[in-house]
C-alpha cells in the first residue's frame, strides 16, 4: 500500500508541474497575444487618422473649387 501511495504522490507532483509549466506558457502566450493586439490598433488608428486627413485635403474649399485638371 504504502508504494502505490508513492506512485500516487509522485504523479501528484508530476501533474502538478505540467499543469504549473502550462500556467506559465499560456501566461506568456497571453500577454504576447496583447501585444500584438495592442500594436494592431495603433495602426489601424494612425491608418485612420492618415486616412481622415487625406480626405480633408482633398475636400477642402480650395481644392474643391479649382478646375479639375485633365491629362
Amino acid at each position: 500500500m504504502r508504494w502505490f501511495q508513492a506512485m500516487l504522490q509522485r504523479l501528484q507532483t508530476w501533474w502538478h508541474r505540467v499543469l504549473a509549466w502550462v500556467k506559465e506558457k499560456v501566461v506568456a502566450l497571453v500577454h504576447e497575444v496583447q501585444a500584438l493586439w495592442k500594436q494592431f490598433q495603433s495602426f489601424c488608428c494612425s491608418l485612420s487618422e492618415l486616412f481622415i486627413r487625406a480626405l480633408h485635403e482633398e475636400l477642402t474649399p480650395q481644392k474643391c473649387s479649382e478646375p479639375q485638371s485633365s491629362k
